[in-house]
Formats: structure tokens, C-alpha cells, sequence
């Protein structure tokens, strides 16, 4: 009973410790919100950036309303990956994904049986790092200096 008593104390000690975690991963200034699923595509946790929230830009209601909808597209996503990894290489394994787009920025971390997506605010063109192959950031730029020369 004794045992029993102590197991159960240490997963809800490991329970607070993923939900501090995880809170404190949404409250980052550019996370707008991060979901916890497991393999069958169940979704264990949303924590949703309040902040980004209510000062989120008009037009984008579907998107702060439904995180679960749109990580359900990243994680079938993120298991073709892993499965394509795995077949490459059945040795290796997906660990970790990023999707980016103009509105958004999406990270999967994988384990073994669950997986997180963090969706972010991507970075400005100018804040992010330069490509060596096209240092404006912009593959167009590139190619009309290659047509010109």
C-alpha cells in the first residue's frame, strides 16, 4: 500500500511538472499556442497563449479558436515524416519537424509515444538569420540577379 501511495505521488509530481513546463513554453511572447497528443492522434493538452490571444489580428478567428484541428494537420504531417525517416533508415528516427509558413511557424518534438507542437509567430524577414544561398532571404531576389547578369 506503502509503495502504491509513494508511485502515485511521483506521477502527479511528474503530472505538475509537465503542466509548469508546458505553461511556461506558451507564455513565451511568440508562442501562440503548443498541444501535447499522443500516437493515436488523441490530444492529451492544449495550453493556449492568452496574451496572443486577445491581441490577435483580425481575420485569423479559426486559428486561435481551434488549435486542436489545425495540430491534428501538423501531426499526420509529422508521422509521414517519421515513417519516411524510417524507412530510409529503419535504425533512425524523427525527432524533431518544423513547418514554416508566412503566418505561421509550426515545431513537432517526437519521443516515442507522444508528440509536441508548438505553434510560433515566425520570425520577420529581417530578424531571421541570412541563407548562404540567398542572403535576402528571398529565392525570386536570387533568380532575377541570375537572369540579369
Amino acid at each position: 500500500r506503502r509503495c502504491v501511495q509513494e508511485t502515485v505521488s511521483r506521477l502527479i509530481m511528474k503530472a505538475n511538472d509537465v503542466q509548469e513546463r508546458t505553461k511556461r513554453i506558451a507564455d513565451h511572447d511568440s508562442v501562440k499556442w503548443l498541444v501535447i497528443a499522443d500516437g493515436s492522434e488523441k490530444i492529451l493538452q492544449t495550453e493556449v497563449n492568452q496574451k496572443i490571444l486577445l491581441a490577435g489580428e483580425k481575420g485569423k478567428e479559426d486559428e486561435k479558436k481551434q488549435p486542436n484541428i489545425i495540430a491534428k494537420h501538423v501531426l499526420n504531417i509529422a508521422k509521414k515524416a517519421r515513417s519516411t525517416v524510417k524507412e530510409l533508415d529503419p535504425t533512425n528516427d524523427l525527432t524533431f519537424l518544423r513547418v514554416k509558413s508566412q503566418s505561421n511557424d509550426f515545431m513537432v518534438a517526437t519521443d516515442k509515444d507522444y508528440f509536441l507542437i508548438v505553434n510560433q509567430i515566425p520570425q520577420k524577414s529581417e530578424d531571421a538569420p541570412k541563407s548562404q544561398f540567398f542572403p535576402n532571404n528571398s529565392f525570386k531576389s536570387k533568380k532575377l540577379s541570375l537572369i540579369h547578369i
